[in-house]
């Protein structure tokens, strides 16, 4: 459920180093990560006291420039400086780049890392409130999927090692004739 998970191109600064440091990263590190997040992010060249931009030298050894505009998928976040593909795949499911047009983060159905991140909470704090949940409370309702925005992920193997990695968000819509609306296709 994409609205349970925190939309990385509408937060700010706090609720990003939030979401580094429910992580588990040290405070010096999620200075280098937020810095590199609000490089990547912003308009300009001129780079933060921990971040990075164009010029870096770790981003021309990669071949990458900063997006210097909104995320459009989160395997872009690989390339901050003081990333790690540990540390990725630890945030990556309490990410989206969507933000859909019907409301917003919803802590219903939120996962521990992203409510920390936009509540400024602990992590601790935050699984509290995960399992504190009724346990009947389940997405499943016919009556509430219409509008919700969906991730469904594919990965395809064949028999001689090759692998095809896809995500697509989909918001339902209800209607039979088109049930669905692609909003985001990685």
């Amino acid at each position: 459920d994409e609205k349970g998970k925190a939309p990385i191109n509408r937060m700010d600064g706090g609720q990003i180093r939030s979401l580094f440091l429910a992580a588990g990263v040290d405070a010096n590190r999620a200075d280098q990560l937020v810095d590199s997040f609000e490089d990547w992010y912003d308009s300009d060249d001129t780079p933060r006291a921990h971040g990075a931009e164009a010029a870096d030298a770790g981003y021309r050894a990669q071949g990458v420039r900063p997006r210097n505009g909104e995320v459009r998928t989160l395997d872009e976040l690989i390339y901050l400086k003081g990333m790690d593909r540990v540390l990725l795949a630890r945030i990556e499911p309490a990410l989206t780049v969507f933000f859909g047009s019907r409301g917003g983060f919803d802590e219903s159905f939120a996962q521990p890392l992203a409510l920390a991140a936009m509540n400024d909470d602990s992590i601790q704090a935050a699984s509290a409130l995960v399992r504190a949940r009724r346990p009947d409370q389940e997405m499943a309702d016919e009556r509430g999927l219409p509008g919700r925005p969906l991730t469904i992920r594919v990965l395809a193997r064949d028999d001689h090692g090759g692998r095809l990695r896809r995500a697509m968000i989909v918001e339902l819509t209800g209607h039979a004739e088109q049930p669905y609306w692609v909003r985001s296709l990685e």
